[in-house]
């Protein structure tokens, strides 16, 4: 495997091409031109650019370049005397040097217009495509001389999650990259080479860009992003490192492995429920679910060392297992008396951001304990921001921006004038809480809080030993042969009633004795002595007689004749039973003992549940109800963990964070005034002290290396090793991997949570760029090298931290269907209706998911959990590669605006809280919000979500429209891109209680495997599903008259049915008729057959258009009888019958002068207005100019 500092290398050159994106030092006069060619810059135009700070100097004559080793570099050299922004490619210059300084030139540009601000409705301009250059200060132009290559900004290309124009595909840039080589000979052949490259990947020649007299070329300098400029520091830090071949990274070590972590530990029940290292937890209301409990055992048990990875499918509780694992790392460190963990929560994405530093925010509560103890804090997390987010982000968390950690809130925190009322606060409450009167300066309230830890500590052992002693019951009885409790009892009761049957046996021996004895004394003593035959009959005789009770015990063939053997064997019996007896009174007080020991266990737990109950019951009832009997009835382990996690264990958390508090404003007092602790000790000694307060440090990845620098005499700021004792990732699978890697050095350990099978990164290069750097940096060697490292998710084009920490993990989570996944998994969904949330327990998490919600909601609107509306809108490109279906948008403004007020009555909210709008393309989402504007108030439209799937990343509303924009003719959907279900999973999970689709319905084809296949297959599934589209053909704004159209509405069963007599006669040529369903009834009503007829003899082609599966019968997968002899009479009369996939259109084409859209099925609606399948619906004929044009897209959209 390569090196960690390849590796180093690798990322760091990855991300520098990757941050060559948006420019923010543009100069603002582009340069203008006649011709689409820029040969020069005039000296005057040079005067602006030129920069004396900025001066490199290169000999543009042949020179030979020499690649110089890193055993090369002085190892005396300091970090500061690197130039950094050099290749390793370093030149020999020989002759002449030239001084340029390095610009980049957009020879093409995009406009927009401003939606929002003070400058809506401007003209905003975009470069999507910038060519790197070297310029003298004459203005001579050279291509250039370090590798630098042609730069496609990524914001511009599909697929893109921002709301911008786009001209190219990703995967045609990767492709057109591939051994791709810029001719540097001379500027005019990189020139011409550069926009070669341009037309490969767009499609289009620089000049198709030109909108004005002259061709405009903007400039910039060629700088880094500023966006990873501190990422790049640390990586220039661990790279160039006198030391960096010695160095040790554990983590990053471990989750750079190239080998999958072989063990997979299980853990028994006891370990998972009454996990001996589980002390803390943050939530009171609600205890772990089952799949939460068992991530949260796995990773604090002894088998995690370093690196952990939790699935998190959407709605599955993430936030919770994060809140119990801070919580619970808090806890145990008060436990053991140690210092304050610093623990950091990272992403690179804005809102899991901010879902971490919502999860940290607290509520008031009536109860004191559960509040802080601090005045002005209202969150367990201190959020480590850029300088331009600090002062918006301090309106709702507490943040700091400068690295000296002196700013905002902790300025407010540290500020020692406010020590004396801290403590007056703090008193206060814990005074009030503790019903304590006085603590006066002999009152010691750290020890007094601890003992209250260490009770509280003592009775979760407790209560985890009586669950244990209760749930050891089973096995105990099973060791001893029996299978419950009733069993041992039984028996119990069989040997008492042995004891007593053996007493009465002995009782009934002895008397035997005795009357044996009392008859042998009666029996003359010659009779005894005599042995004749008739004596002995006469003596056995009376001695059967007196023992007849237990005759048969004796042999056969005995010698009943003889009294000693008689008396003999009787005295055996007994002597038999009376060790029978004593064997049965060891069994019972052996079994007594266990009746005792198990008795004890029981009425122990019983005991306890009753006495928690008594101190916690109406919390339990009310978690009972919420939670829909999901924690009643447990077995005794579950149900002692969940009593404990809304008990004991939230109420330790909370007197350790008093306890905290406490600390800290001790160690406030001995703080000096000055408040910038630089130093590598001080440093950390701030950060531990503020972590008594704010827990956790939030921070994205292209901010941490920030926070997490100290100084240095004489070096400068240097970063630090394992600072953080852990490092929580949030939303892990949308994290590159060279965004993330250098940070890594940071922790000591990492929890990532996140799902693969949601968004993924917006990966800044391609794969061509990619192979290039991994291959330079000698992290592979062929192709094959590739694909290995590339499947294992450590590339930059396409891997993500997600994957890489799964595969480290030492656990692993077997699916229902028995594949094996790396990492704990959350199961129990709670977002979604369990009809919506199908489609991704099926098609993506293999049939694991538990879903908790239910099928239905209390909600008074009567849209279905799932449901899909037609409209058979034009696809069409806006700006760029983008696309755009206006018909489409129209038709979703126009349900909207329907839908508004009865949604707003059923929620009792806002229609911006109940509703939100999601396509896959940022063209559509810029139409549908200009639509929104002008049809709408602006204070729906300014808060109403309209975008990407990006835009509700981590976010949820009760209803999702899904804006599909795709028509038929589009040969590849963009959410079936790369045949990955990522984007329709994270759009159907959005939706809480309906998720509909609008658009068109043919691009769905139900028996297809892919995303948009199996999206069709659940949507057609239910008829219920086919929502009313009878709207659409009764709105002004999707259908509405102009210079180009006519629009006549129809909306009464007779007008239909008048209409589609009438289509008959008047077609001259030819007549298209689409009806989704096709049934005789309907044909015989309306004498269809006459009609058809009368047509073809007219030399009137008449074509049916029908679909494929729609009339097929479920049940016995054959063609429903009325429709099959609807097929045979249309064919019989002589028209031509088309089926087809995918036909929801109810369209009628005449000639190429008449067009007819609605949704009224044709051939198969029922005629008569009083049965339970009439429905009210509406349809629009279309004339003019422009219907000949639709009517022939139609025609070849479906091949007619």
């Amino acid at each position: 495997m390569a090196k960690i500092l390849n590796w180093l290398k690798y990322y760091r050159a990855s991300l520098i091409d990757g941050s060559r994106g948006e420019k923010n030092n543009i100069f603002p006069n582009p340069l203008q031109r006649d011709s689409s060619t820029l040969s020069y810059i005039t000296e005057n135009e040079m005067t602006v650019i030129w920069d004396d700070q900025k001066i490199v100097k290169f000999n543009f004559k042949p020179i030979t370049v020499t690649n110089i080793n890193d055993d090369e570099f002085n190892e005396n050299d300091g970090l500061n005397n690197i130039d950094f922004e050099k290749s390793e490619d370093r030149i020999i210059q020989n002759g002449d040097l030239t001084e340029i300084n390095k610009i980049e030139i957009a020879p093409i540009s995009i406009t927009t217009v401003i939606e929002h601000g003070y400058k809506m409705g401007n003209i905003k301009l975009h470069y999507p495509f910038w060519i790197p250059a070297y310029v003298s200060k004459t203005g001579e132009l050279y291509p250039p001389k370090e590798g630098e290559t042609p730069l496609f900004v990524r914001n511009y290309l599909e697929p893109n999650p921002r709301d911008l124009p786009t001209i190219a595909l990703m995967e045609v840039l990767d492709e057109k990259l591939k051994n791709r080589d810029f001719n540097t000979t001379n500027w005019s052949n990189y020139w011409k080479d550069c926009e070669h490259f341009f037309k490969a990947v767009s499609g289009k020649y620089f000049k198709d860009y030109k909108d004005s007299e002259y061709h405009q070329f903007s400039i910039c300098k060629l700088e880094e992003s500023n966006t990873t400029r501190n990422i790049l520091n640390l990586y220039n830090d661990l790279v160039f490192d006198k030391n960096a071949k010695k160095q040790k990274y554990p983590i990053l070590e471990k989750v750079l492995e190239i080998e999958e972590e072989a063990k997979n530990y299980d853990l028994s029940d006891v370990e998972i429920f009454l996990n001996p290292n589980h002390f803390g937890q943050m939530n009171g209301e609600f205890p772990l679910s089952l799949s939460q409990r068992v991530a949260f055992a796995q990773f604090t048990s002894k088998h995690n060392q370093k690196t952990f990875a939790i699935n998190g499918p959407p709605g599955t509780g993430k936030t919770t297992i994060l809140q119990s694992v801070i919580a619970n790392t808090i806890t145990n460190a008060v436990l053991k008396k140690e210092n304050a963990p610093l623990m950091v929560g990272c992403s690179t994405n804005n809102q899991a951001i901010t879902n971490i530093l919502d999860s940290m925010k607290l509520k008031e509560t009536s109860n004191t304990l559960f509040n802080r103890w601090l005045p002005e804090v209202s969150s367990f997390g201190l959020y480590l921001a850029a300088s331009s987010k600090g002062k918006e982000a301090s309106k709702e968390y507490q943040v700091a921006t400068t690295n000296f950690l002196n700013d905002g809130f902790v300025r407010q925190l540290d500020d020692k004038a406010k020590i004396l009322d801290y403590e007056d606060f703090f008193k206060s409450k814990f005074q009030a809480h503790f019903q304590i009167h006085t603590t006066d300066d002999d009152f010691d309230i750290l020890d007094y809080l601890f003992e209250v830890i260490k009770s509280t500590k003592s009775q979760i052992n407790k209560t985890t030993k009586i669950a244990l002693r209760k749930y050891e019951v089973p096995e105990i009885l099973k060791q001893n042969g029996y299978k419950n409790y009733e069993e041992l009892i039984v028996k119990i009761k069989e040997i008492i009633t042995s004891i007593q049957k053996n007493q009465e046996i002995q009782k009934q021996l002895k008397q035997i004795q005795n009357n044996l004895l009392e008859r042998n004394k009666e029996i003359p003593f010659y009779v005894k002595l005599l042995p004749l035959k008739k004596f002995r009959t006469i003596r056995e005789s009376a001695y059967k007689l007196v023992i007849q009770p237990f005759y048969r015990e004796f042999p056969e063939n005995f010698k009943w004749y003889r009294y000693g053997l008689v008396n003999a064997e009787i005295e055996s019996f007994l002597f038999k039973t009376i060790n029978e007896e004593q064997e049965l009174n060891r069994l019972l007080s052996e079994l007594s003992e266990l009746k005792k020991d198990i008795d004890f266990r029981n009425d122990e737990h019983e005991k306890f549940v009753i006495y928690w109950l008594d101190n916690y019951g109406e919390k339990w009832k009310d978690l009972i109800q919420k939670t829909k009997q999901e924690y009643s009835n447990l077995a005794v382990l579950e149900d002692t963990a969940a009593k404990l996690d809304v008990s004991y264990r939230n109420e330790l958390f909370w007197s350790c964070i008093h306890y905290r508090e406490w600390e800290y404003i001790q160690e406030l007092k001995q703080t000096e005034a000055e408040n910038k602790e630089r130093g590598k000790s001080p440093y950390v000694t701030k950060l531990k002290r503020l972590a008594k307060v704010t827990p956790l440090f939030i921070s994205t990845f292209h901010t941490l290396p920030k926070f997490s620098t100290y100084y240095k005499y004489p070096e400068g700021n240097r970063f630090y090793k394992e600072l953080f004792d852990l490092m929580i990732v949030d939303e892990a699978g949308q994290v590159s991997p060279e965004v993330a890697a250098p940070s890594l050095t940071f922790t000591k350990k990492i929890l990532a949570v996140g799902d693969v099978y949601q968004i993924e990164p917006v990966w800044g290069i391609v794969k061509g760029v990619d192979y290039v750097n991994a291959e330079k940096y000698n992290i592979i060697n062929n192709e094959e090298d590739f694909e290995a490292v590339d499947n294992l998710g450590f590339t930059a084009s396409n891997g993500n931290l997600m994957k890489m920490i799964k595969k480290t993990t030492p656990f692993s989570f077997i699916h229902s269907n028995g594949e094996s996944e790396k990492g704990a998994y959350l199961l129990e969904h709670r977002r979604c209706l369990n009809p919506i949330i199908e489609y991704s327990k099926e098609n993506i998490y293999k049939g694991s998911l538990k879903l908790m919600v239910g099928n239905n909601h209390d909600k008074e609107h009567k849209l279905p959990p799932l449901g899909y509306i037609h409209i058979d809108g034009t696809s069409e490109k806006h700006k760029g590669s983008s696309r755009k279906n206006i018909k489409e948008a129209n038709a979703i403004i126009q349900w909207v605006i329907n839908n508004k007020e009865k949604l707003e009555t059923a929620y009792n909210k806002p229609l911006s809280e109940i509703l939100a709008i999601i396509t896959p393309f940022s063209a559509q989402k810029i139409i549908l919000k200009q639509l929104l504007n002008k049809h709408l108030d602006k204070d729906i439209t300014d808060n109403l979500i309209v975008g990407t799937v990006h835009a509700l990343q981590g976010a949820e509303r009760p209803i999702i429209l899904f804006s599909a924009v795709h028509d038929t003719k589009d040969k590849m959907l963009f959410f079936d891109y790369q045949g990955k279900f990522n984007m329709l999973n994270v759009a159907l999970t959005r939706a809480k209680h309906s998720f509909i689709v609008i658009g068109n319905m043919a691009i769905l084809n139900p028996k297809d495997s892919s995303p948009s296949g199996r999206l069709g297959a659940t949507l057609f599934s239910k008829e219920a599903y086919a929502l009313d589209d009878s709207f659409i053909y009764k709105s002004d704004i999707v259908y509405s008259k102009s210079k180009d159209y006519e629009v006549t509405r129809i909306d009464t069963l007779e007008s239909h049915r008048s209409c589609l007599k009438k289509v008959f006669r008047v077609a001259r040529k030819e007549l298209i008729v689409f009806s989704p369903f096709i049934s005789i009834n309907a044909i015989q009503k309306d004498e269809i057959e006459k009609h058809i007829k009368e047509s073809v003899d007219k030399d009137v082609k008449v074509r049916i258009i029908t679909d494929k599966t729609f009339d097929i019968d479920k049940q016995t997968q054959r063609l429903k009888p009325y429709s099959e002899k609807g097929r045979n009479a249309i064919e019989n009369v002589g028209a031509n019958l088309l089926i087809d996939n995918g036909i929801h259109n109810k369209t009628i084409c005449v000639d190429d002068a008449i067009l007819i859209e609605g949704s009224f099925n044709w051939l198969s609606a029922t005629r008569d207005k009083k049965s339970p399948y009439h429905k009210k619906n509406a349809s629009v004929i279309i004339q003019g100019d422009k219907v000949k044009e639709d009517i022939e897209r139609i025609k070849k959209n479906f091949k007619v």
